[in-house]
Parts: C-alpha cells; structure tokens; sequence
C-alpha cells in the first residue's frame, strides 16, 4: 500500500508588470480579485484539491479509466 501526503494551501494570481525588474509580473491579492478568500488572503479553492489527486493518480496508474 503506497500512502501519499497533498498540502494545499492556496493559488495565487500574477499579472504582467513591466515595473518588477526580472519577472515583469505581479501577484493580484484574492480580495481584489474578488474571491473567496481567508481573513490571511488566502483564495480558497477547493477545485486544486481535486486538480492535484486527479494529477497524481493518472501519475501513479495510468490504466485507472477517470470518466
């Protein structure tokens, strides 16, 4: 049996930014994206806990049949 551990916390959001030297993005805070969000700002997005075990298990048994 193979256990596997996910840490989700949040998403963030970038735009372009030609001000910030090197990556000319910029993070867009939840709350002014105006989401759901934590009172640390954090979006809440519980679709990403089912992005990532749907991610992993194609990964780890390529036969399973996802439909």
């Amino acid at each position: 049996m193979t256990l596997v551990g996910i840490q989700n916390y949040t998403r963030e959001v970038v735009k372009a930014s030609f001000y910030i030297p090197y990556l000319f993005a910029k993070f867009v805070p939840a709350d002014k994206r105006k989401v759901y969000h934590t009172l640390m700002d954090w979006e809440v997005y519980p679709e990403s806990i089912y992005e990532m075990i749907k991610n992993c298990s194609i990964r780890r048994n390529p036969q399973i049949d996802h439909h």
